[in-house]
């Protein structure tokens, strides 16, 4: 973890010294989001060289778009709050919609949804 801390101070310092006399406090700011950003991604390409996992990074795109999406929806148009519940709740039904979930997730959802209605 020094690496990945020290990788990430590195950053932090030198994008301070660039970012804050352009930018102020918004500046140190943005060093400080770049600097945790970088040390994620560090962390991530050690621990997956470690353990490889195989993520299915199409899928997880989707979902980021869709949220972000639902994000920028839910905080610039002024909606009232059933529209707002509809937004949050319409991913999973979007999802199923779009036929997002594979056989093996459609079954395990309906083995949960048949054990809480009993």
């Amino acid at each position: 973890m020094v690496i990945f801390t020290g990788l990430a101070a590195i950053v932090n310092v030198a994008s301070n010294l660039y970012l804050m006399p352009l930018l102020g406090m918004m500046g140190a700011a943005y060093a400080a989001f770049l600097a945790y950003f970088v040390m994620m991604v560090a962390i991530f390409i050690a621990n997956h060289k470690l353990y490889p996992v195989s993520y299915e990074y199409g899928r997880i795109f989707w979902i980021i778009v869709y949220l972000a999406l639902a994000l920028m929806l839910y905080y610039t148009i002024e909606l009232d709050i059933l529209m707002r519940l509809l937004l949050i709740a319409g991913l999973p039904v979007l999802l199923a919609l779009l036929g997002f979930f594979k056989e093996d997730e459609k079954r395990f959802i309906k083995t949960l949804m048949a054990r809480y209605r009993k």
